[in-house]
């Protein structure tokens, strides 16, 4: 976490851009490109080939290029540039892996089952299956979803991954959407198979048709315990209960004290499970009766989040929300009466009339006089 390193632009792969390491699951890194900001965030495994030590691109001739999108002014950008990497934590050359070999054709088969990256929720990982081959092309559907998330790849990509991988990597994985009516007794033959390496499903009737979404306000207050602009604007999962291990994930990626946060984490009630962030794993609890009330439980185990971090109670919302909190927006100072007229040079007419209303006041002044010790 925190280190820097050279990265594509994912949005002009053209450019090789200073990023850092913002979050760790498993093998994957989440970057984000200096002078840009968390909605561009991205992921790439360790291994990738679009990753570099610093230093890489001028070795090879080329020049660091500001981010699309870049936040300041382009000439701006030299000395941005040394600003950054001035005294910054750089990724050692020797932590850097080579791209693994390229398989020389396409052996995929239709209905075969493998582990794809969501494109949509890139965090994501989940169970999918080959829909279909074409060429150097395979189409991937994620199971128990309908079209919403499928898309076409080449049969190298580095979104997919065989089964077991994420089990292997330590990195989440999420469980199927709902289940057709239709589905055939091969998908739930491997269902089952999936329920004895680890997985655990949602049941068909209590899981939502549709993704849920959670909204964190990285402009909200985060408390002793979580630095809000670390946040991802928004989360979506499968299901509630899901969607529950998701956030308390990003929070603990967020946290200033993983320690300390996990042992509030833990403290809640509700059912063990296990969460991986800035590359360890954390037990903490999840209400279980997420999956039966839906929003209202998901409402109320967000209001507790943010009541246990001491944060903003609008930090993790369901809604949208407003893009400023009223809850942390800075009140407006308070004048007291003598504060509100700005003292001005006084006349030496009206000096004289104040020292003659002081002497007034002492003189009429109704606590008593203690009397002298000659007396």
């Amino acid at each position: 976490m925190g280190m820097k390193l050279e990265a594509l632009d994912p949005r002009n792969v053209t450019s090789t851009c200073i990023a850092t390491v913002v979050g760790v699951l498993g093998a994957r890194l989440r970057l984000r490109l200096d002078g840009s900001d968390n909605k561009n965030d991205f992921w790439r495994l360790v291994d990738s080939d679009e990753i570099h030590p610093i230093g890489h691109c001028e070795k090879n001739g080329g020049m660091l290029q500001p981010p699309l999108g870049f936040r300041m002014n382009a000439s701006s950008w030299p000395t941005f540039l040394c600003k950054t990497l001035n005294g910054a934590t750089t990724a050692p050359e020797e932590i850097f892996q080579r791209d693994p070999r390229t398989p020389r054709s396409n052996l995929f088969k239709v209905g075969q089952k493998l582990e794809a990256v969501d494109k949509k929720n890139p965090q994501l990982i989940c169970c999918a299956t080959v829909d279909a081959v074409k060429d150097d092309q395979i189409h991937v559907t994620f199971d128990g979803w309908r079209g919403a998330f499928d898309y076409w790849c080449r049969y190298d990509s580095r979104d997919i991954f065989p089964v077991g991988w994420c089990a292997k990597s330590c990195h989440p994985i999420q469980p199927p959407g709902q289940k057709s009516k239709f589905d055939s007794a091969a998908n739930n033959k491997y269902a089952t198979k999936r329920n004895t390496l680890g997985y655990t499903a949602d049941s068909d009737t209590l899981t939502p048709t549709k993704p849920v979404t959670v909204h964190f306000h990285t402009r909200c207050k985060g408390g002793p315990f979580i630095n809000s602009s670390r946040l991802p604007s928004m989360v979506t999962a499968p299901s509630h209960s899901t969607l529950a291990k998701l956030c308390l994930q990003e929070i603990l990626a967020a946290s200033t004290n993983t320690s300390q946060m996990s042992q509030l984490l833990f403290a809640l009630e509700g059912e063990v499970h296990i969460v991986t962030a800035a590359g360890k794993n954390f037990t903490v609890k999840i209400p279980s009766h997420l999956r039966k009330k839906g929003n209202t439980a998901m409402a109320e185990f967000l209001e507790t989040l943010c009541s246990t971090a001491k944060s903003c109670s609008n930090l993790i919302t369901l809604e949208p929300g407003p893009d400023h909190c009223s809850n942390c927006a800075q009140p407006p100072k308070r004048t007291s009466e003598t504060e509100s007229i700005a003292p001005g040079p006084m006349s030496p007419k009206r000096k004289r009339v104040a020292e003659q209303e002081t002497a007034t006041s002492t003189t009429t002044n109704d606590s008593p006089i203690p009397s002298s010790s000659t007396e």
